[in-house]
């Protein structure tokens, strides 16, 4: 994914170029592939070498097309309803992350890329539900996942600071993640 978004981010479209989302290229912005998810991921075995189905790229800032993909391959979609996510699947999903996020070199803010998780959750599930209230068909079948993206937004909302500043490489992991997982638990008894 970073070498897709460093070779775009030079990339000028022609003038009239249109996008699915309709979006026009700003500076610093690069061509994203706005799904690049598991369901769309070519494999060799155990290795990512691309993915499929473009038709929804389009010029978008780094961290949308990042926080999508954060969403779908750590995963951080929330437990589905009557599933219980114990402390090492929080601990999990924390290193995943930053395992994720040091691979695409991210040097960012990432308790910030939280925010950005949770915009962009909130914004694919408001264009499904948008198309799904035009008529669109397709759409209309994909209201369970706008759902979905909705709460998992709550879910990414929810989980503590911690989470996002461990490093995957933090000497006091252990320590600092049981204290996270707490929090979580804390938070979620609260709604």
């Amino acid at each position: 994914m970073r070498r897709i978004h460093d070779a775009t981010a030079v990339f000028i479209p022609p003038k009239d170029e249109r996008w699915f989302t309709g979006r026009t290229m700003q500076p610093r912005w690069i061509v994203g592939h706005q799904d690049a998810a598991p369901y769309n991921a070519v494999m060799d075995a155990d290795r990512l070498v691309g993915f499929f189905d473009w038709d929804t790229a389009s010029p978008s800032p780094r961290d949308d097309d990042l926080a999508f993909s954060a969403l779908l391959w750590v995963p951080l979609t929330a437990p589905n309803a009557g599933e219980q996510s114990g402390s090492h699947d929080v601990r999990d999903r924390s290193r995943r992350l930053h395992l994720l996020l040091d691979a695409y070199r991210y040097d960012s803010d990432r308790r910030a890329f939280g925010a950005v998780i949770v915009q962009r959750a909130r914004r694919q599930a408001g264009v499904i539900r948008s198309m799904a209230d035009a008529g669109d068909r397709a759409a209309i079948a994909l209201l369970p996942i706008a759902s979905r993206l909705e709460h998992s937004a709550s879910y990414v909302e929810a989980l503590p600071g911690d989470f996002w500043t461990l490093s995957a490489r933090s000497a006091s992991g252990r320590d600092r993640h049981t204290a996270m997982d707490e929090q979580l638990q804390r938070s979620r008894q609260t709604r």
